[in-house]
């Protein structure tokens, strides 16, 4: 029992020391781990502290739209695209420059009209360029900062000199709507020794003037308005007149252009009747003309075929015919011989003859 117990206590003495080796060991592994784990961000932390101060003392970005000026040893020597370069700090370095366009703006531009009164231009804007292609020698004839003196100073010194030439009434209505144009002229003139910059528009706001001669225009302004009210109502009625007048001279117009085309269709119609008139007139002529020629031929024939019938003879024999009927009283001692003799008389020895002979043949 005794050697029992003690093998069991050494069992677990055992167990026990197995349990802490492995503790030993597994703490052992830890500790090598995050060891190495904070080696790798310390390692990652100083790669990345590096990388920052060689990017940002070592690298240019040139951002889209601009151009680097490289500066060498004090001197422009050229001029690099948008993107990263690698420059060597104090011995080179790289400017951006815009190239492409830019506002530049200017406020309370102050200048003296030709009669001596101020006018004061609250905001006035150039919009210019760069030509990409001239900025190494523009910047080397005029520096950097180029705009300066070729567009903010030489904008203010070109409006005094405008502003001089005309009257406060010129410059805050007469030639307002073209000052803008006339000062973008005088800058394009003035900026030909600088061909690299090239002025684009320019943008100014309504000049302020003393207060009185505001009011003074203020007035005058509503008076024009009410002349140019009544001017325009005269010319309304004018036109409305002209308009009457039109319209009663295009209704005159049109009414005798159909009277004008009425007495024309009258005058046709007129015409032609004439015309069927003459037409029937000549078709009746033609048929009493072929009447009368029918008249005249059948009289012609009746005269030629009484030339041949009626002889004297016959002409004698229808004498007698026609008394034959009459009643009659014969006186004397010879009927017959009377008789005979009056035949004789009227008709003929030869008529007598023929009658005879046809007698005495009937009797026969």
């Amino acid at each position: 029992m005794r050697h029992r117990r003690a093998e069991e206590r050494r069992e677990m003495d055992g167990s026990a020391a197995a349990t802490a080796a492995r503790r030993r060991r597994r703490a052992t592994a830890t500790s090598a781990t995050n060891s190495f784990i904070k080696f790798i961000a310390i390692s990652l932390f100083v790669f990345l502290v590096l990388f920052s101060f060689f990017f940002l003392f070592f690298c240019k970005i040139v951002h889209q739209g601009n151009v680097g000026l490289v500066k060498s040893a004090g001197a422009f020597s050229g001029i690099v695209e948008p993107g990263i370069h690698f420059i060597i700090p104090v011995f080179r370095s790289i400017i951006e420059l815009q190239v492409t366009l830019k506002t530049n703006a200017l406020e309370n531009i102050v200048c003296g009209s030709s009669s001596g009164v101020l006018v004061n231009f609250k905001r006035i804007e150039i919009v210019s360029m760069l030509d990409p292609k001239l900025v190494l020698q523009t910047v080397k004839n005029y520096t950097v900062n180029y705009d300066k003196l070729w567009i903010t100073d030489k904008l203010r010194h070109e409006m005094n000199q405008i502003c001089s030439r005309y009257s406060i009434r010129q410059l805050y209505i007469d030639i307002f709507p073209d000052l803008d144009e006339m000062l973008l002229e005088s800058m394009k003139n003035s900026s030909a020794n600088a061909p690299g910059i090239i002025i684009i528009a320019i943008r100014l706001t309504k000049p302020q003037i003393p207060k009185q001669i505001t009011e003074n225009y203020e007035k005058m302004e509503i008076e024009k308005t009410k002349l140019l009210i009544s001017t325009e109502t005269q010319k309304v009625i004018q036109q409305e007149a002209q308009i009457e007048r039109v319209k009663a001279v295009f209704e005159s117009q049109t009414e005798s252009d159909v009277s004008k085309i009425r007495m024309n269709q009258l005058l046709m119609e007129q015409e032609f009747k004439r015309k069927i008139s003459i037409i029937e007139d000549e078709i009746h002529l033609s048929h009493q003309a072929a009447i009368a020629d029918a008249d005249l031929y059948t009289k012609m024939k009746e005269a030629e075929s009484g030339l041949t019938q009626y002889t004297q003879n016959y002409i004698k024999y229808e004498l007698v015919r026609s008394i034959s009927p009459l009643p009659k009283s014969y006186f004397g001692k010879s009927l017959l011989r009377m008789f005979t003799d009056l035949t004789y008389q009227l008709l003929g020895k030869d008529f007598i003859f023929n009658t005879t002979s046809q007698t005495s043949t009937m009797l026969n």
